[in-house]
């Protein structure tokens, strides 16, 4: 009997056959034939309907909406659409098949764009009008090429619903948004702004702050986001936030198709997409915890558009080219992994490292378990070809980005020091936090990765269910055991193990169905309804009611997640390899479940899915939890208009606030703020800076406003703003010219550089001097004493905005 397709259940009478057939028969693919012309005529139609929305005004909530949607399909999704369309030899192809190769091309192509306007310093806007005019060529080349074999695009029901789930998905996530107010995403928006208007974009000219080279040098997320904004004639801010729609929506796609990778059986397809679908609507797989990491529902975050949506997208490529037949699909789907493997390694290498380790892995199964080596050629050229990538940026980066690799060489030499330095009791006894480990035990994680063995002991002979249990082993053992965790840091990188969950999750949310359907398989032996299904529901209440188990628990009693985990795993390795005892399984197996395992899954998923519901993190609530700045909370309102979302943060009175809370950098200052009011850049300044002043003016702002300039005026600041520092590792070796000066006032006069009322004239022209300062802007909360302090010197500064709260002065030149 085969077991490739097997589900852990004993032998019993077959029941509902007529209700198999007719499902069979619903679900059976109904294929549609398209020609070459249509896709030319539909892809040069959209793009047509984006370039006439860049001329409409934004404050109309429909056009604001379509003037990210329609910029954001147009290069998110049509290039590689039409490039897959163009050279994948298959003419018989899956709608949703079709659509997630092309998202998955299409957010490499960026990269390229990166690459060439930063290398050459060309605008944003050139790469962009480049970028349609190649999609409008390829359009027109589909339109006009001469008729021949069409192709045929397959749709069945259960593809049909999944495509309905993922229009949901985007118009719930397209309302949501993404954060916009946390420091971080301050950050990440004001390069994207940055972007859009620098004429000579370079490295070294991106960051907010003059004279540093960005962490990445070459960031292709926020370039993809640039490119959309400027086609889409739209405010960068408001692309960032709704730009959530393209990733949420593109998670789901590749999870249900890496599901068809992994397990080929349509009930077992369908009951992963089904749980994760509903886990992900009650909050569970939504915001994940203190983090900015969306799970299955991504932010616009570029780390967690990497985690989330990058990374699964290449396993999807990956994983596809390994089954595909040698010629030119293969060489197509070849070139396709590589190219999105480039762009994950310059926008976030820690998912490189993650993707190298999965090939890793795959040769483990390979060599050890299915003794296949047919496969190991291909999953060689890959591995060979992205070490190459790797190695190449990371040596670039090494000696471009000096900040980061003198911190990285820093943390290294701690590491090694641990290594040289700890006992052998140590180095095997409990693991170490050398990331956030309290991850591991957060929601249902716990529970999946227990419970992930009986999926690998269910289906013994699947390469790619293996794939994920070697997976889930080796990087247990590297948890585990501060040796391998330590040995891991020091070969890799210092954040290499930050959130050691990242590693595993998203084979976690893949692992979810099956577990259940395993689960419920079994239980559907029981001939009994009356019996089977409420005890379905006894274990769905104990499964939901298992993710709530509070954390301290669980990092007080880490080895009762190890080391059963690590012991399954062993087993299920152990009886896959060695045939009596393989046999053995089969007798709990049957190659097709009784016809009640539906009921039981049902029963079972919706009692587990009601008893760990979080409405607050899910895709339902307005409310971003525990996403945002430690000074502020993101409106729980809708922002349907780039005006709404730039006035979204309102201004602020904080009580009390010591900057220690900010950055343990500012322990020394013994300083804190009272009766503080934060406020943003309003309407009248930005659209003033936007005509007047010039994109490469460096403002001296106040370092004590938790709302940076960055995200709303696109000119640099002299540095990222002291309380609102709460993600930068580094600020003082970051910004050295800055907190020199910061250090002297503090001593002297208990404040902060140029805005005070207490320095001379002379020690504020040296810090302006020192810093490159060309513009003060000056804010609300010191409007009126830096307005008559500055007036005394008039040769030396010069008002050329103020609207009665906010004004800009320009520094005379000397």
């Amino acid at each position: 009997m085969s077991t490739a397709s097997s589900a852990l259940t004993v032998r019993g009478p077959q029941r509902g056959a007529g209700l198999r057939e007719a499902f069979a028969a619903l679900s059976a693919p109904r294929e549609v034939a398209i020609s070459r012309p249509q896709v030319g005529r539909a892809a040069a139609g959209l793009t047509a309907l984006t370039l006439l929305l860049h001329v409409l005004p934004e404050n109309n909530a429909l056009v604001a909406a379509a003037k990210v949607v329609c910029p954001a399909l147009t290069l998110g999704v049509l290039p590689g659409l039409l490039l897959t369309l163009c050279f994948r030899s298959r003419a018989r192809m899956g709608v949703l098949e079709l659509a997630g190769l092309g998202i998955a091309l299409s957010l490499a192509l960026p990269q390229f764009w990166t690459f060439l306007c930063l290398g050459l310093h060309l605008p944003v806007a050139l790469a962009t009008e480049a970028a349609v005019v190649l999609v409008l060529a390829g359009a027109l080349l589909l339109w006009l090429r001469p008729a021949g074999p069409d192709w045929v695009l397959t749709l069945n029901r259960g593809e049909l619903l999944v495509g309905l789930f993922l229009l949901a998905l985007s118009v719930l996530f397209y309302l949501k948004g993404s954060p916009i107010f946390s420091d971080e995403d301050q950050i990440h928006v004001g390069i994207v702004r940055r972007l859009t208007v620098l004429d000579h974009p370079a490295p070294g000219n991106i960051y907010h702050a003059p004279g540093i080279v960005y962490t990445h040098p070459f960031p292709g997320t926020h370039f993809f986001m640039a490119m959309v904004s400027r086609l889409g004639g739209i405010d960068p801010l408001f692309t960032y936030h709704k730009l959530r729609f393209l990733w949420g929506a593109a998670t789901f796609l590749f999870l249900y198709l890496l599901a068809r990778l992994v397990f080929a059986r349509r009930q077992l397809v369908a009951a992963v997409v089904t749980a994760a679908g509903l886990l992900l609507l009650n909050g569970s797989f939504a915001d994940f915890w203190v983090l900015y990491w969306g799970q299955l529902a991504p932010y616009s975050h570029p780390s967690d558009v990497a985690m989330s949506v990058l990374l699964p997208g290449l396993l999807v490529l990956t994983l596809t080219y390994y089954q595909a037949a040698a010629g030119r699909e293969s060489a197509f789907l070849l070139a396709a992994t590589l190219a999105l493997a480039t762009t994950l390694t310059v926008v976030h290498i820690r998912e490189t490292i993650q993707f190298l380790m999965y090939n890793g892995c795959y040769v483990l199964v390979c060599v050890c378990l299915l003794r296949d080596w047919a496969r190991l050629r291909k999953v060689g050229l890959v591995i060979g070809a992205v070490v190459v990538l790797a190695a190449a940026y990371g040596l670039y980066h090494h000696l471009t980005v000096s900040h980061v690799a003198e911190y990285d060489a820093a943390q290294k030499a701690k590491v090694l020091a641990a290594l040289q330095n700890s006992s052998p009791a140590e180095l095997f006894g409990r693991p170490i936090p050398l990331g956030s480990l309290a991850s591991l035990f957060v929601g249902w994680h716990p529970a999946l990765i227990l419970l992930g063995p009986l999926v690998c002991l269910a289906f013994p002979r699947r390469p790619f269910v293996l794939l994920i249990g070697t997976i889930a082993f080796v990087y247990l053992l590297i948890f585990r055991f501060p040796l391998l965790s330590l040995l891991f840091t020091y070969v890799t990188y210092h954040e290499a193990l930050m959130t050691p969950l990242r590693n595993l999750s998203f084979f976690n949310y893949l692992f979810t169905g099956a577990i259940l359907y395993v689960l419920a398989a079994n239980l559907a032996r029981i001939p009994t309804r009356l019996v089977s299904v409420p005890l379905a529901v006894g274990l769905g209440v104990a499964l939901g009611l298992a993710s709530r188990v509070e954390l301290t628990w669980w990092l007080k009693n880490a080895d009762l997640l190890f080391w059963p985990a690590l012991g399954l795993y062993a087993v299920a390795f152990l009886l896959s390899l060695w045939p009596r005892m393989s046999r053995w399984v089969d007798g709990l197996r049957d190659r097709v479940p009784t016809a009640a395992w539906a009921p039981v899954f049902a029963a079972l998923l919706v009692a587990a899915v009601s008893a760990s519901v979080l409405p607050q993190r899910s895709p339902l609530s307005l409310h971003h939890v525990n996403t945002h700045s430690a000074l502020f909370s993101d409106n729980a309102r809708i922002f349907l208009t780039p005006r709404d979302a730039l006035a979204g943060l309102k201004p602020r009175r904080v009580e009390r606030w010591p900057l220690v809370w900010s950055h343990a950098a500012f322990a020394d200052y013994d300083a804190e703020l009272v009766g503080t009011v934060f406020s943003s850049p309003n309407e009248k300044l930005r659209a003033w800076a936007a005509k007047s002043l010039p994109a490469d003016a460096v403002l001296a702002v106040n370092t004590f406003n938790a709302c940076p300039s960055p995200p709303f005026l696109p000119q640099q600041i002299d540095a990222w703003p002291a309380i609102a520092s709460f993600n930068l590792s580094y600020v003082k070796q970051l910004f050295p010219d800055f907190y020199h000066f910061c250090d002297r006032t503090m001593l002297r006069y208990h404040t902060q550089p140029f805005f005070n009322t207490a320095e001379t004239l002379e020690e504020r022209l040296e810090f302006l001097n020192a810093l490159k300062i060309t513009h003060v802007l000056v804010d609300p909360m010191y409007y009126a004493d830096l307005k008559a302090v500055l007036a005394r010197w008039p040769d030396h500064f010069h008002t050329v905005y103020d609207d009665g709260a906010w004004a800009v002065v320009e520094v005379a030149a000397h």
